[in-house]
């Protein structure tokens, strides 16, 4: 089967999303996707997750493609439209500075939905690094413990430093 042939196969399977269209092209749309399939397989195996060893590349795209589909537009945490047109477009060639990454911030991302399940979600690449490791429910808890003290912060705005510190340091946040 030659190259095109695949590439066509690819694109009956797992055609482009409707809010896709327009945003991105097909063909990097399914090269995307068989390159995510592969890389998260392969890290996942070298981790050792239980799923890993009996789940297949194709089965992995299947649940990235659902991920998608189930996504929408949009980050499910900061509601941000997501930069579709920068897929496949990060160069994997040498390490980069961070004004580079910060371009890529909004480009969407393959996240586990829980590091021990064969599950995803699409997220923005930003919120992907931030919450690392994390469940969605621990990462939104952080996340609200985090703009709770910030909103304190500004609340003690007329305070000492070592007044606000204090504050900080007794908060949920640290406990």
């Amino acid at each position: 089967m030659t190259e095109e042939q695949m590439m066509t196969e690819e694109l009956l399977k797992y055609p482009l999303p409707g809010f896709l269209e327009g945003r991105c092209d097909p063909a990097v749309f399914a090269k995307w996707l068989d390159a995510k399939a592969d890389t998260l397989e392969t890290r996942d195996k070298k981790r050792g997750k239980p799923y890993a060893m009996t789940a297949t590349k194709s089965g992995y795209k299947e649940k990235i493609y659902r991920a998608v589909l189930n996504s929408g537009a949009c980050d499910p945490y900061t509601g941000d439209l997501l930069a579709w047109e920068m897929i496949g477009t990060w160069d994997t060639s040498t390490d980069h500075p961070e004004e580079y990454k910060r371009r890529f911030a909004l480009m969407p991302t393959v996240d586990h939905t829980d590091p021990d399940v064969l599950e995803f979600e699409i997220c923005s690449w930003l919120v992907n690094e931030c919450k690392s490791y994390l469940k969605p429910d621990e990462f939104l808890g952080v996340c609200t413990r985090w703009s709770s003290v910030w909103a304190q912060e500004f609340e003690l705005s007329d305070k000492s430093e070592d007044d606000k510190m204090s504050s900080i340091l007794n908060s949920s946040f640290f406990n």
